[in-house]
């Protein structure tokens, strides 16, 4: 984890609503399993931040904030945590995950803990939207769900937007099923469903990229976006797909769709341990092997540090090839991807505008 840089780790999501804290208690922490209860003690909020300290990792925390116990649990975690010592390592908390309740009750909560915490800052409301369930015409923009998550999201952060110091959401591309896979099991290869070729093509991958359009048009200017959960695959991924060289190809095209955005101030790659979509994997507790993604993400961060941006450069055939140009203080990192697995793409920089795309 130290290996890839100095930046932010999220911990939350669906497990958050499943903790209580106890921050009376030094005994190790009670884990949850997906969907059970756990319990976040004293001693092992602190091994955390210790943690975060030691990648040089400043912290991203998701509250529980479902009901008045929870609530109250919150105060607790603030009260042992918004000092001077963790101001550094703190970086913000997410209220809730995936929130759906409404919007006024959602901030006169944010507005009594920020009464008692007036420095805390507050990342919300976690919304996810998609992933896309109908594949029959790549070029909208999913089902009503997701146009409903993006109604909420937009009537939550305007409602709330003197509250919040960040706006998040939640994208994937694809549920395993679409693929004809099954969550957290394993595709075997060579696929035999005609539907994986939806994995390289871009109407479909650039379907995230008209969703963005929407929330920057619609979400206040003066909230900073952020895309605080994604991935190709939700659900825990796919053995085989999430952990393989296959979603390198989609986290590099993501990479660079994310750096052109000038509004998305972080883009956060689910998940560093866990499911089969994790850069590091278990095979117990005491070994850990990387995941393809792990070395894309090191070479991202190696080659161009922890925040970049990036401009399309014109090929002649961006249905089969995408590429970016990333502009450094004295060089130019150009990143190719080839959509299509059946054909080998010859490539040369006469095919780019690429110096005078740079220049301009």
């Amino acid at each position: 984890t130290k290996a890839l840089g100095s930046g932010i780790l999220r911990i939350g999501g669906t497990d958050q609503k499943q903790y209580t804290y106890d921050m009376n208690s030094q005994d190790a922490c009670i884990s949850c399993a997906c969907g059970k209860d756990g319990i976040m003690t004293k001693s092992y909020w602190e091994s955390i931040l210790n943690f975060c300290k030691e990648i040089n990792r400043t912290l991203v925390f998701g509250l529980a904030t479902e009901d008045d116990e929870a609530m109250s649990n919150a105060t607790a975690l603030l009260n042992a945590s918004e000092n001077e010592k963790n101001a550094n390592v703190i970086k913000a908390y997410t209220f809730g995950n995936e929130q759906s309740s409404d919007p006024i009750e959602q901030g006169m909560k944010i507005k009594a803990l920020k009464e008692n915490f007036p420095y805390l800052k507050i990342w919300a409301p976690d919304t996810g939207i998609g992933p896309i369930h109908d594949y029959t015409e790549p070029l909208l923009i999913g089902d009503e769900n997701s146009l409903d998550h993006i109604v909420y999201f937009t009537n939550y952060t305007h409602h709330n937007q003197h509250l919040l110091d960040g706006a998040t959401f939640h994208t994937y591309d694809f549920r395993a099923y679409a693929i004809n896979g099954t969550d957290r099991d394993t595709l075997y290869w060579p696929p035999d469903d005609k539907n994986f070729s939806r994995f390289y093509c871009v109407p479909y991958l650039t379907i995230w990229d008209r969703i963005l359009d929407r929330l920057e048009a619609l979400v206040p200017h003066d909230l900073p976006l952020y895309l605080s959960e994604t991935d190709s695959i939700n659900h825990g991924g796919l053995h085989n797909v999430t952990d393989t060289f296959a979603n390198s190809l989609w986290l590099a095209f993501r990479l660079g769709r994310a750096s052109r955005r000038q509004r998305l101030g972080l883009m956060a790659r689910q998940t560093l341990v866990g499911y089969q979509y994790a850069l590091l994997q278990n095979q117990s507790s005491l070994t850990w092997f990387p995941t393809v993604d792990y070395f894309t993400t090191r070479l991202f961060r190696n080659l161009l540090d922890t925040a970049f941006a990036a401009i399309d450069i014109n090929s002649t055939d961006s249905s089969k090839l995408s590429a970016f140009g990333f502009c450094l203080s004295a060089d130019i990192v150009l990143l190719l991807i080839s959509h299509d697995e059946t054909e080998t793409i010859d490539v040369s920089l006469d095919d780019f505008l690429l110096l005078d795309t740079l220049e301009k």
